[in-house]
């Protein structure tokens, strides 16, 4: 059976922090998908390709094993940076520590949350990247 793995590292998230609840704060795609649907204090799972060695974002490395790449966007409350901060590193801190189920292994490809200021809403938002591995 294939895998859904920003499916499944949102489920991840869901599960091992209290904070988060799927279509709640918790949500698939950019948050643009969303608008107004979707509270201030958010998080977003997006999926962005694969291995960087192969062209057209295929998520297949060359030994065979699987290495998607995805992004979450953490948005916080207006004004409220430092909730957000302490959400980014709770989800950061998880991720070096604990791959979502059924996956090898889960590797956060930056030392700390980035932080992108404000979006256009003029809330807080910052991002963590990883990729997961595992094989069919």
């Amino acid at each position: 059976m294939a895998k859904t793995p920003f499916v499944d590292m949102a489920a991840h998230l869901d599960t091992s922090i209290a904070s988060l609840t799927s279509a709640t704060n918790l949500f698939l795609g950019k948050p643009s998908g969303y608008g107004a649907r979707a509270p201030q204090k958010s998080v977003f799972v997006i999926p962005t390709g694969g291995p960087e060695s192969l062209a057209f974002g295929a998520a297949t490395s060359v030994s065979g094993q699987h290495e998607p790449t995805m992004q979450i966007y953490i948005r916080g409350e207006k004004g409220d940076l430092q909730t957000a901060l302490e959400l980014a590193w709770e989800i950061l801190t998880l991720l070096r520590f604990a791959a979502p189920s059924g996956y090898d292994e889960c590797k956060v490809t930056q030392g700390a949350p980035y932080d992108l200021g404000v979006d256009k809403d003029g809330l807080p938002a910052l991002t963590v990247n990883c990729r997961l591995y595992y094989d069919e």
